[in-house]
């Protein structure tokens, strides 16, 4: 943020005086009387001297007397709605009727939800059908009856022109419309500068500039500021009066004052009885012109916008203009005195606030940086400011600050902006900082004369109160900000034989974080800068001679460690170059070939060729495998049904082994479940020794007996438990046989069912489970798939024996 002080001056010539004044007291009242004629415009440019009718910011009143409607909207403070014109047909049949009579004014009107509701003539009536005549299209057609106003009794008005309702000559569809407009503008006006322009006009004044002109023109008497106001979009808008004071038309009395005319004025809003009649003004106004040819006061009544702001500047320049001045700054203006600085002045620059203008003996109430300070500094000195700066930089958190230095000084600030919001803005500052009573808003919506009271008894009563502001967190500053001054002295202080101050040191280093580091062991305090600037030559040097070569950790020779070649060493690297490119050459030729074959990637590394490599190694001790096995990803680990086969098929060999090794293969021929049952049944109990005499346990014990081979030496019974190994054997054998399919799917041709070489399957199954995943790490493809489906020679490790001279049944 800016901050200068300077003096805005303005030239005689640019104040439209024609010559120097002799003495500057005469150039100060001539730039004020000039100030008050740019400020007060008296010409026909002005709506408040030359009303005109305008359908889409305007609205016409018909058929309603002033004092009526001012009566109800003010003194009552009850709102009122609008009725909108009836349909062209409704209009003419309503002149038919109403033809006959000898007010012509009676009229149908129909409101804005529309429903009509009839009305009979008014105490004042047109001569003429003009008011139910249909609306023009044109913009500036005055929709107005243009009625002389006449004293009348309020007791013998007709109910239509004493009830909510304002009744205008506009369609439904362009009265919403015009209401709609208007409320915007009202609106918009409020939200950027805080002054209502929407004013409900009550009476109208004709005149003429001079006697034989035929050119009338037409001035708002009194001014009523209103506003409208909805519950929904659909419904009507109704019009009430804000709880300003109304006025007599300023423009108006100044232009008459001219013509020796003073315009009476309304009474005190504190002071006004609730049976006060506005006709009270309106006749008195009427006398006033009476001697005027082509003047009158009629009764029209308009919806309008209208402005004030400049005549208040008016009229505050001519009440107290011999005060402005003797101001010390309007003087500096005008007469182009006192000096001029461009920023801060040097002593408030050169200010150390820590010291001279500490923050605990202000009385700032929201943050301010340094900047700031020195402001709030130079406003204490009494020196005159200009601060400039683009949003958000702080102005408003200034200004905040300002004020409530005043404050503590006991002094009045009066602030004013251009802008609603930025008065707003500061206003809910001061609120939040608890200052919001020694606040008085005197120009906005809300600065009427009792809110104003209101507003000024607050304050005073809060002025009797005593407040016992907090001194824990003033009594701590001193300390936080001397830790704070300590650590910035110590970032700015240079050290060490370097001379660099850590906070330049840390700037330099961030320039360079990204840049690969060497650890130097050394004492860094020790160094110079002339050392550091001489590493950074030398470094710079080597970049330099580095550049020919491209990157070091890239060049073919990175790793040597011999500083010198002779022509000998030279030559004989020339020799092992060529031997290796052609090496080379061949090599990329076989890895050409492989890529081929197998479908790979281009390879184009050495780690390219090892993965090759690795792969047609896989593929050379392939043991061949259906495609379905070799495309499915649960083949990515050892499938568990697949080993629960192999398993169960060195079970069967095992008790092939054991029942080959004590019987014949006839044992095989028959269950034996029940003669193991049997024999098991006699050999138990007292009595087992006479089981020889039963004929069964005989039978069966004489053809085990037969089945025996030589190496067998065991009991019966010990035989009937080898009886039970052989039923298992069978059982097995048959298991295995109902797996014929199952084993085919997975493992192809090397599937013999119990004649199979299970170390063959198992390696088979370790073969799939490698191969896939070189197809999960490299992305094989059918070419690949299509090699490993097929057998190569087989290793001699997958050649198992065969069971010679026990062929199973």
């Amino acid at each position: 943020m800016d901050k200068k002080q300077t003096v805005r001056t303005e030239s005689p010539s640019d104040s439209g005086v024609a010559s120097s004044p002799v003495s500057p007291e005469d150039r100060i009242l001539a730039t004020i009387e000039n100030w008050k004629r740019k400020l007060l415009d008296l010409s026909k440019r002005n709506r408040a001297l030359n009303f005109k009718m305008s359908k889409v910011s305007t609205i016409a009143i018909v058929d309603e007397q002033p004092a009526e409607v001012f009566r109800q909207l003010y003194l009552r403070e009850r709102p009122m709605r609008f009725k909108a014109a009836p349909e062209v047909d409704e209009q003419l049949s309503l002149i038919e009727e109403v033809a006959p009579l000898t007010t012509p004014t009676a009229e149908t009107l129909v409101d804005q939800s529309g429903t009509s509701e009839g009305a009979n003539g008014a105490q004042n009536s047109m001569s003429d059908s003009s008011a139910v005549s249909q609306p023009s299209a044109e913009e500036d057609e005055d929709e107005s009856l243009n009625l002389d106003f006449a004293p009348y009794d309020p007791s013998s008005l007709d109910e239509r022109q004493t009830d909510d309702w304002l009744q205008t000559m506009s369609r439904p569809e362009a009265l919403d419309k015009s209401l709609r407009r208007m409320d915007e503008q009202a609106r918009l006006a409020i939200d950027e500068q805080g002054v209502n322009t929407l004013f409900l006009a009550l009476g109208m004044l004709h005149y003429k500039e001079a006697q034989d002109s035929e050119l009338v023109f037409k001035a708002p008497l009194v001014l009523l500021p209103v506003e409208l106001i909805r519950k929904s979009a659909r419904s009507g808008y109704q019009i009430r009066a804000t709880g300003e004071d109304p006025i007599v038309n300023p423009a108006l009395i100044e232009y008459l004052k001219a013509h020796g005319i003073t315009l009476p004025d309304l009474p005190d809003s504190n002071a006004i009885p609730e049976d006060y009649d506005l006709q009270a003004l309106l006749s008195a106004t009427s006398g006033l012109i009476a001697n005027k040819q082509g003047w009158a006061v009629k009764t029209d009544i308009y919806l309008g916008l209208f402005s004030f702001q400049k005549f208040v500047m008016y009229k505050d320049l001519e009440a107290n203009g011999a005060e402005f001045g003797l101001h010390r700054l309007i003087r500096q203006i005008v007469l182009r005195s006192g000096s001029q600085v461009s920023g801060l002045p040097s002593e408030i620059r050169s200010m150390a606030l820590d010291d001279q203008f500490p923050p605990e003996s202000t009385f700032q109430v929201v943050d301010a940086d340094s900047s700031q300070l020195r402001a709030i500094a130079a406003c204490a000195r009494d020196h005159d400011l200009v601060i400039e700066g683009p949003p958000g930089t702080g102005k408003s958190q200034t200004i905040t600050n300002l004020i409530a230095q005043a404050l503590a000084a006991d002094k009045s600030v009066l602030f004013v902006a251009e802008k609603m919001a930025a008065l707003e803005v500061v206003h809910n500052r001061l609120v939040q900082a608890g200052l919001g009573e020694a606040c008085l808003e005197l120009h906005s919506t809300k600065a009427n004369k009792r809110t104003v009271m209101k507003e000024l008894a607050a304050a005073l009563d809060a002025s009797l109160q005593g407040i016992a502001a907090p001194t824990a967190s003033t009594q701590r500053l001193p300390l936080v900000r001397t830790t704070l001054s300590d650590y910035v002295k110590a970032v700015h202080t240079p050290y060490g034989v370097l001379g660099i101050a850590p906070y330049r040191a840390y700037g330099a280093l961030g320039r360079v974080l990204s840049a690969p580091r060497l650890k130097y062991n050394g004492p860094v305090e020790a160094l110079s800068l002339d050392q550091v600037d001489q590493t950074v030559r030398d470094l710079q040097d080597l970049a330099a001679a580095s550049t020919v070569i491209g990157t070091p950790a890239e060049h073919p020779w990175r790793d040597t460690t011999k500083t010198f070649y002779s022509e000998d060493d030279l030559l004989s690297i020339d020799e092992l170059a060529r031997d290796l490119t052609a090496r080379l050459s061949g090599l990329i030729q076989q890895v050409a070939a492989i890529q081929q074959a197998i479908g790979l990637p281009e390879i184009r590394t050495f780690g390219d060729i090892e993965a090759a490599a690795g792969i047609a190694s896989v593929l050379r001790r392939s043991p061949g495998a259906p495609m379905a096995v070799l495309q499915n990803d649960a083949w990515n680990s050892p499938p568990a049904e697949a080993t629960a086969l192999v398993e169960r098929g060195r079970e069967l060999d095992r008790l092939k082994e054991r029942i080959k090794s004590q019987f014949s293969t006839t044992v095989l021929e028959q269950d034996h479940a029940s003669d193991v049952a049997y024999i098991e049944g006699k050999s138990q109990g007292l009595f087992s020794f006479l089981a020889f005499l039963d004929s069964r346990y005989r039978s069966i014990k004489k053809r085990w007996q037969s089945y025996r081979l030589e190496s067998f030496q065991g009991s019966l019974v010990d035989q009937s438990n080898e009886m039970k190994h052989v039923d298992r054997l069978r059982s097995e054998r048959a298991a295995i046989a109902g797996l014929e399919a199952r084993g085919r799917e997975l493992f192809g041709e090397l599937w013999q069912g119990e004649r199979s070489a299970w170390n063959a399957l198992e390696y088979y199954i370790r073969w799939v489970v490698e191969f896939r995943g070189l197809c999960v790490r490299h992305s094989l493809q059918s070419h690949a798939l299509q090699l490993a489906s097929k057998a190569a020679s087989r290793p001699a490790k997958m050649r198992e024996p065969r069971f010679h001279g026990f062929v199973p049944q």
